[in-house]
């Protein structure tokens, strides 16, 4: 995970939050694993957004924190939310 060690923070990005996705479809985390480090990060006062994306990147992580109150993690999902996460490439 980003940000090594101490107290030091790191920023969330699109990439990152695309590369978790991925990595669920692929088979390479559960939708268990990728909402328990949604939800661990959601409110970790180290991490920041990356800058210009605050509201879309909080977003899709309270979406893949909270299944329970959005929709079920599946592939069709995670597709949805990368889409989301590609059209904020406008920058």
């Amino acid at each position: 995970m980003a940000g090594s060690g101490g107290n030091q923070g790191f920023v969330l990005t699109r990439e990152v939050l695309k590369d978790k996705l991925h990595r669920m479809m692929r088979g390479e985390l559960s939708p268990t694993d990728l909402t328990g480090w949604a939800d661990s990060i959601e409110f970790d006062e180290r991490v920041s957004y990356e800058p210009g994306f605050e509201s879309l990147i909080a977003q899709v992580l309270f979406e893949i924190s909270a299944p329970e109150i959005n929709r079920s993690l599946n592939e069709k999902v995670c597709a949805d939310l990368i889409s989301m996460l590609a059209i904020g490439n406008e920058t």
